[in-house]
């Protein structure tokens, strides 16, 4: 079974988009039923759970970019304004390799 907290290894563009979508809907889930009993304490509790998520969706751009063949290091661009909003779309619209790279077996997804 994969990993989901390392960076190694490739995901595809499904899983990805997926595993962004779990991991905000989670956050903002959590926040907002605790938010429902006590406002301060689910802001909290948001800001609590926000930083594990965004590493989270680092780690999954990494291994996104992996299975593109290009190095982790290209999620820098996320906090270049305009080039973030071209590394997401990127990472999401483009087609990994079909064939084994250096960062391992392509995916199916």
């Amino acid at each position: 079974m994969e990993k989901l907290w390392s960076s190694e290894g490739r995901i595809g563009r499904m899983q990805y988009f997926f595993r962004l979508v779990l991991s905000t809907l989670i956050v903002f889930a959590v926040s907002a039923f605790i938010m429902i009993i006590n406002e301060q304490v689910g802001l909290a509790i948001y800001y609590l759970l926000i930083i594990p998520a965004m590493i989270f969706q680092i780690i999954q751009a990494i291994k996104r970019f992996h299975d593109m063949g290009k190095s982790g290091a290209y999620c820098w661009l996320f906090i270049v304004p305009l080039a973030n909003v071209v590394a997401a779309l990127v990472l999401i619209a483009v087609e990994g390799d079909k064939e084994e790279n250096k960062y391992g077996e392509p995916v199916n997804l």
